[in-house]
C-alpha cells in the first residue's frame, strides 16, 4: 500500500499499524502446530514498480551475528520507533530501492534501498538516533539474497542497505551482513530486469510500499536501550563507545553507490 495524500497523515498511520497486526496475527495463527520460533525476526517488503505492485520479499534478520543492525532494519519494517524529533519518520513504507547493480555486470549484482530521507542513497537515519557501529563481520558476501548494511563510511549505519543477487566479495569487512532472503528471489531477479540509468538508478521508481514483522520476538536488550529523546522510542545518541570508534576510522569504506564498474 503505497500511501497518498488523499487521507488525513495520522489515518494512513493508524490503518499501517492496523494492517501490519493483522498480518501478523494470521502469521502466528499459520504458525500455532509447528515447532517454536526461532528467536530470529522474519520480516518481509512489497515492492512496486512504478503503479506495478511486482511481489513480496520476505527475509531473517541475524541477531545473534548483528543485533543492532537486527534491531535496527526490524525497527524501520515495523515503523514502532514512530518519528524523530525533526520530523523523520522510521519506516521504510514508502522508501526506494534507489540502485540495481544487475549481477552480468562487472562488479557482482545487488540491489541498494532504504534511503528514507534522501531516497537516492545520500542520506538515511538509524532507529538509534545516529549512525551506529559496524558488528562482527562474521558473513561474508557468498550468495544470493544476503542482506547486509551500506554505510558511507566505517561505523556509519543508518537505514540503507543491500541485498546481494550474485556473490560480492568486494563489500566483505565492509559491509555487515545481518540477515537473508528466505522467498522472493524471483522478485529480485526481475528488479534486476527494470530499465536502468546509466548509474544503474532505475529509470521508473521502485518502491516499498508496505512492511512489517511476521512473527513476534523478544524485545531488544542490546545497546541504546535506555537512551530516548523526546519521541517516546527513540534513543537520542550513540552510545561513547560507538562514537570513539566511529571518529578514530574516517577512510577504508566505500559507499557501495560510488564504487560500481559498469
Amino acid at each position: 500500500m503505497m500511501l497518498t495524500g488523499e487521507e488525513p497523515e495520522e489515518k494512513k498511520w493508524q490503518d499501517v499499524a492496523e494492517r501490519r497486526a493483522r498480518e501478523q496475527q494470521n502469521y502466528a495463527r499459520s504458525q500455532k502446530n509447528n515447532a517454536a520460533e526461532a528467536v530470529n525476526p522474519k520480516c518481509y517488503m512489497d515492492v512496486s514498480v512504478g503503479s506495478m505492485p511486482i511481489g513480496r520479499l520476505y527475509l531473517e534478520l541475524f541477531v545473534d551475528a548483528a543485533p543492532m543492525a537486527a534491531e535496527n532494519f526490524r525497527g524501520l519494517c515495523t515503523g514502532e520507533y514512530g518519528v524523530t524529533a525533526d520530523g523523520v519518520r522510521l519506516d521504510f513504507i514508502s522508501s526506494s530501492i534507489y540502485r540495481v547493480h544487475p549481477s552480468v555486470k562487472k562488479g557482482g549484482g545487488y540491489i541498494l534501498g532504504g534511503d528514507i530521507t534522501h531516497q537516492v542513497g545520500c542520506g538515511g537515519q538509524s532507529v538509534f538516533g545516529e549512525p551506529f557501529a559496524d558488528e562482527a563481520f562474521k558473513h561474508r558476501h557468498t550468495t544470493p539474497g544476503l542482506l547486509s548494511s551500506a554505510p558511507h563510511a566505517p561505523n556509519c549505519n543508518t537505514s540503507r542497505f543491500c541485498i546481494t543477487t550474485a556473490k560480492c566479495p568486494q563489500f566483505d569487512y565492509r559491509q555487515v551482513v545481518f540477515g537473508k532472503v528466505t522467498d522472493g528471489m524471483a522478485l529480485l531477479e526481475r528488479l534486476e530486469q527494470v530499465p536502468l540509468n546509466k548509474n544503474f538508478s532505475p529509470k521508473d521508481e521502485v518502491r516499498i510500499t508496505f512492511c512489517g514483522q511476521q512473527n513476534k520476538t523478544a524485545p531488544y536488550e542490546g545497546p541504546f536501550k535506555s537512551r530516548h529523546c523526546a519521541i517516546v522510542g527513540v534513543p537520542s545518541t550513540i552510545d561513547a563507545k560507538v562514537q570513539e570508534a566511529a571518529s578514530s576510522q574516517v577512510d577504508g569504506n566505500i559507499d557501495p553507490a560510488e564504487d560500481d564498474v559498469a
